[in-house]
């Protein structure tokens, strides 16, 4: 099973911006890697790691610029991260920000990992890329988008001259560095062994005049309340991956498949509550629309998909289709068919 991650909506809405300044339809090229901001109305929506890399290699081949992630950065705003955007604008200093955007980094893309480090002089936000089964969960215009996003809203905020002290980034070394050097506004290195920004401690702590810790406390609140609410959404999806993965072997005991995702039968039936599901439902949902899609687009015998679904008899798999269909299989892919 592939692992895979989201990002928030906003990236999306910045690259169309973005790829129309300079003569490319976005939309167009977002709804070919599979994102159709059209159909996407909720700031809640978040799209895969999948998505979001064949975006980044489409933008890459159409538009023959290796800084494509850095151009994207150009048109981030506070919406573009979600609350944590807003509770970043309303920090008190630059430091409370980049601390909020390491606090929340789930938040913004489960693909990889932020954290903040400190010295007497200096402050180091790094930014580690997860790996799944197919390599980089975020590809090296991601990282480069989002680290230049960092420095852009960083600045923004100052509303003065502002400029990180070095940039590393594991990226391949491009042709032309320049537009990173413009992008950073200070040195940077590439094909290092990792993507970090080092700013100057006494910069980050001075005082912003936008600052409102109440603003800023409540819009934490709001992006504690949705990350909460993901995890229990992924905690739906993990499982119904993990059933697709175990149900042609037989493994439907909610106990066994609890032990496979790393929880207790019990933690992961409070997890389920608060979803407002159960085992079982989550369960006969995955089966049904996995018999479905088996009748309607493959050859394969009643027999066979009942045990591809996990049940230990097909007179088992015949009542649960009719149960969910009010149909037979086999009148169900008679019918489909025709």
């Amino acid at each position: 099973m592939n692992i895979n991650s989201s990002v928030v909506k906003g990236w999306a809405v910045a690259a169309s911006h973005a790829l129309d300044a300079i003569g490319f339809n976005g939309d167009e090229l977002l709804k070919n890697s599979g994102v159709d901001l059209s159909q996407d109305y909720s700031s809640d929506v978040r799209y895969s790691s999948v998505q979001t890399r064949y975006f980044w290699s489409l933008a890459l081949k159409e538009t023959q610029r290796e800084d494509i992630g850095l151009h994207v950065a150009k048109f981030v705003n506070p919406i573009t991260f979600h609350a944590v955007g807003f509770s970043m604008w309303a920090s008190a200093t630059l430091f409370d920000a980049l601390n909020r955007m390491v606090t929340f980094d789930t938040l913004l893309n489960d693909g990889c990992s932020l954290t903040f480090t400190t010295d007497e002089e200096f402050a180091t936000f790094s930014l580690s890329v997860h790996q799944g089964e197919d390599g980089a969960l975020v590809s090296e215009q991601g990282v480069d988008y989002f680290l230049a996003a960092v420095v852009k809203i960083l600045t923004d905020m100052q509303h003065s001259p502002f400029a990180p002290i070095e940039v590393s980034l594991q990226r391949r070394s491009p042709q032309v560095d320049t537009p990173w050097l413009k992008a950073f506004n200070c040195p940077v290195s590439f094909d290092c062994l990792d993507n970090h920004i080092i700013f100057d401690l006494v910069l980050l702590n001075k005082v912003l005049p936008t600052g409102d810790i109440a603003l800023a406390t409540e819009n934490d609140k709001l992006v504690s309340q949705y990350i909460q609410q993901y995890q229990l959404q992924n905690t739906v999806r993990t499982l119904e991956a993990k059933l697709i993965e175990l149900m042609p072997s037989g493994v439907v005991g909610i106990d066994d498949v609890a032990e496979t995702i790393g929880l207790n039968t019990r933690s992961l039936q409070y997890k389920l509550a608060q979803s407002d599901t159960s085992f079982t439902q989550v369960l006969n949902r995955v089966r049904q629309s996995l018999a479905k899609q088996y009748l309607q687009s493959s050859d394969k015998s009643i027999n066979e998909i009942s045990y591809l679904l996990g049940f230990s008899e097909p007179s088992h798999f015949n009542r649960a289709f009719k149960r969910w269909c009010q149909k037979t299989p086999s009148d169900f892919r008679l019918k489909s068919r025709i």
